[in-house]
């Protein structure tokens, strides 16, 4: 990552990203209580039941719309001033670099999606598939595994981090 996108460099572990990410987002506040769903929105079914993954897949979507629309107000507003990005590369953006730099994303398709939930607290884990350019190299477009988490405030959810597996093509 050069430029801007050097905002803050650290090396974690892959798994150990996850399993901070997951125990930081659910395990802090209960894991008792999450819930996890598979892919099938609740729509589908007609229950309640897998009402996390439709609202996991929902703000995925979000944020990946907001970045083919290159919209970096409506980043603005949906990312927490807490937000961090992990980058495949090791790298990570706060907020402000990344809103600075956001990535560019000509299409994008997601399968595979998992979603925790326990009160205010949202994670989800998820593949896509996409044309995205970060600095001016283009990324594989082949299914990568991403965690993004997001949090409600008193009317909204903003995304509090986000994880990228993917590897440069």
């Amino acid at each position: 990552m050069a430029g801007a996108r050097q905002a803050v460099r650290a090396r974690p572990r892959r798994g150990a990203l996850a399993v901070a990410a997951l125990s930081i987002g659910v395990g802090s506040l209960g894991s008792a209580a999450a819930t996890l769903a598979t892919a099938t929105p609740a729509a589908a079914t007609g229950s309640t039941a897998n009402a996390p993954t439709a609202k996991g897949t929902a703000l995925v979507a979000q944020f990946f719309d907001l970045l083919k629309a290159g919209d970096t107000k409506g980043l603005e507003q949906f990312l927490s001033t807490a937000f961090l990005l992990q980058g495949a590369d090791g790298g990570v953006l706060d907020k402000a670099a990344f809103v600075a730099n956001p990535s560019k994303v000509a299409s994008y398709a997601l399968t595979n999606v998992r979603v925790t939930r326990t009160g205010s607290v949202l994670v989800a884990r998820y593949d896509v598939a996409a044309t995205v350019t970060i600095n001016g190299v283009e990324q594989a477009r082949a299914p990568a595994p991403r965690l993004s988490v997001f949090v409600k405030d008193k009317n909204r959810w903003q995304m509090v981090a986000h994880a990228n597996f993917n590897v440069a093509a």
